[in-house]
């Protein structure tokens, strides 16, 4: 049949042209087609086509991906603010070790700011009020959420303005990208420990080399950031426990405006290093939105009493109960 043939703009049309009054007598005046799914309203349609990155929309009608249906838990985080693997969950996760953790910082949002322009030179930032009041309108989202609600924020989480990066609209460029923020971390972390070092083992090894892992929704943020400073709240330890192929997955679940992270531990390491790197007891952060020159390695930062690392990691599908992947909040 031909309705086939018709977009939902061009329903939309229609309805918004003669209104829904005479749509709907409309079609009452009409013969029973008989559609498969015929009950199903347009609102439901594209809220399950809101469920897929719209780069896998195109895998899925080309057959070149499917689907996997994961229940749907009543509450996405427990009362510490880890995320909770629903039933039946097949990747690796592990109980977390609490003896790897972070503190939760006092939110100011003027010094998390100034230490991202002192130490990150070149870019444009959100202003103060605007980084504040997007940071209070993403909470509040958040907390709307039903499965979010407060238990998100019960454990550490930081406020995170995202510098204007033009490069990032030519994610070739990500890797080298990535090279000069990490110079910005260099900075921040030797003013925060002067006796410590950052040792950046991927040095030389990035341009080029970086590319985004299908939906993670990672690159939502990056086309966002190449166009305009952006600001959010990051939850870097709530996936603590999980493989890097867990983080991948059970993002999912969430709503559209949360990402899984990336190169916001590099902002977030900037702003808050004394948090991120404060000794051996802070969690390995693990960069699980980005390959690293094949799909068999990612990044990540792992801290220790005198030193900071930058390196990557081959052991996607093992969960350690001292690693985690991270959550944006993008407003």
């Amino acid at each position: 049949m031909d309705h086939h043939k018709l977009t939902l703009e061009q329903v939309a049309r229609v309805e918004k042209g003669i209104g829904i009054d005479a749509f709907v007598r409309l079609s009452n005046q009409l013969p029973e087609i008989g559609v498969k799914y015929g009950d199903k309203l347009l609102g439901q349609v594209e809220a399950i086509l809101n469920m897929v990155d719209p780069m896998d929309q195109e895998k899925l009608l080309a057959g070149e991906a499917s689907i996997e249906i994961i229940e749907i838990i009543k509450s996405l985080f427990d009362n510490t603010s880890r995320v909770i693997p629903p039933r039946g969950f097949k990747l690796p996760v592990t109980d977390e070790n609490r003896k790897f953790y972070l503190d939760q910082h006092v939110v100011d949002h003027q010094d998390t700011l100034k230490r991202l322009t002192d130490y990150l030179h070149g870019y444009k930032y959100p202003s103060l009020s605007e980084f504040q009041d997007k940071c209070e309108s993403v909470k509040e989202k958040s907390l709307q959420y039903p499965r979010i609600g407060e238990n998100a924020f019960n454990r550490c989480y930081l406020p995170l303005p995202i510098p204007h990066i033009p490069e990032l609209s030519d994610l070739t460029k990500l890797g080298k990208v990535i090279e000069d923020l990490l110079e910005g971390v260099g900075r921040a972390y030797k003013n925060e420990f002067p006796d410590r070092t950052f040792y950046n083992h991927r040095q030389g090894t990035l341009a080029g080399e970086v590319s985004i892992v299908s939906g993670t929704r990672h690159g939502k943020l990056l086309e966002a950031a190449s166009k305009a400073p952006q600001s959010g709240i990051f939850l870097p330890d709530s996936l603590q426990g999980y493989s890097i192929h867990a983080d991948r997955k059970i993002i999912s679940l969430f709503p559209n405006f949360v990402s899984l992270s990336g190169i916001e531990y590099i902002f977030a390491m900037i702003a808050y290093p004394d948090i991120l790197a404060r000794d051996y007891n802070t969690p390995g952060l693990d960069m699980a939105a980005l390959f690293w020159r094949s799909a068999d390695y990612s990044l990540l930062f792992e801290a220790s009493d005198d030193e900071l690392s930058f390196g990557r990691t081959g052991y996607l599908a093992v969960a350690y109960d001292f690693y985690s992947g991270g959550l944006l909040f993008l407003g």
